[in-house]
């Protein structure tokens, strides 16, 4: 079993990245730095990241025995929670957070998390928009996402 243990921040050339053999992961997948997975190819493969690390779509890793393998992230239903102000945007957000709800994308004028149905029914009370979706969701900001188990530092 290979050993995935480094994720390359340097631009790589596009045949090296079409080559890489890839690994599809939910986004719950990609916030372990420890994690037993199979590649798309059907390669059983142990991912041995440093704590913290969160891959994102596109990442390309590189195992122990110097092959590249590229991070496709699985599309997964999230939940897409809009507003027409950044006010609202931010209010949501601040009771997203009280629920101790992973925000995992945010963007202009929305708020993409993991499908929760509780925080689905409580931005429509509140008057926000929200909608179930299907996508790859893409950890927000620098990739740190806080969970409930995490402590503040």
């Amino acid at each position: 079993m290979r050993m995935i243990d480094k994720r390359i921040e340097a631009k790589l050339a596009a045949p090296l990245i079409k080559r890489a053999p890839t690994l599809t992961l939910p986004f719950d997948d990609r916030c372990k730095s420890r994690l037993a997975a199979t590649l798309d190819n059907g390669e059983e493969v142990a991912l041995v990241l440093p704590p913290g690390t969160v891959l994102r779509d596109g990442d390309m890793l590189v195992a122990d025995d110097g092959g590249l393998v590229r991070v496709i992230a699985a599309e997964q239903d999230v939940l897409v929670v809009h507003a027409h102000d950044a006010i609202t945007l931010t209010r949501a957000a601040y009771h997203l957070g009280n629920r101790h709800t992973p925000v995992v994308e945010v963007a202009a004028g929305q708020l993409k998390l993991e499908a929760d149905p509780g925080a689905g029914r409580h931005a429509q009370a509140s008057g926000r928009g929200a909608r179930g979706s299907r996508d790859g969701a893409v950890p927000a900001g620098d990739g740190r996402i806080w969970r409930r188990s995490q402590a503040w530092a």
